[in-house]
This record gives structure tokens, C-alpha cells and sequence, in this order.
């Protein structure tokens, strides 16, 4: 008998394997940096217009006039289209 010959082709992909059971879970990593903080003069206030919102405003300065400004809504259509 004479020496092996070269490998062949791979063959094709097995399918896949049922998943394993759940492992452990790991230490608890540490704690992560504080927030961010407001300047001095400034701190975390509410604005009127959006509640859930959490902004960095400076300290008694009166809420923004949430009215939009007039030029701007005097823009053109938005769905107007132009074709050269």
C-alpha cells in the first residue's frame, strides 16, 4: 500500500447546535461617573413648554416664549415642487 494521498474538498456545514444553558452572571462591575452638573449660577429646571424635559437653565432667568417667531412661518410650501 502506498503513502496517503492530499486531503479532499471540506464538506458542506452541519447544521447548528441546540443552545447551551444560561451561565452565570458576573460581578458587578463599579460604578460608573456621576452626571452631568450645571455651571455655578445655573441648575436642572423644567421648561414650561415640554415636562419631561430636563434642561440647564440659568438660575431666575423667566421661561422661553414658546410662540414661534413670525417670519419664519412665512416660508414657502414645503410640498411645493420645482422641476428645471
Amino acid at each position: 500500500m502506498g503513502p496517503p494521498g492530499p486531503a479532499g474538498p471540506a464538506g458542506p456545514v452541519g447544521p447548528q447546535g441546540e443552545q447551551g444553558d444560561k451561565g452565570d452572571p458576573g460581578e458587578r462591575g463599579p460604578a460608573g461617573p456621576a452626571g452631568a452638573s450645571c455651571e455655578d449660577g445655573y441648575s436642572w429646571q423644567t421648561p414650561d413648554y415640554d415636562p419631561d424635559a430636563r434642561v440647564c437653565r440659568k438660575d431666575g432667568a423667566p421661561q422661553p416664549n414658546p410662540d414661534p417667531p413670525g417670519l419664519l412661518s412665512l416660508g414657502m410650501d414645503p410640498a411645493r415642487r420645482q422641476y428645471p
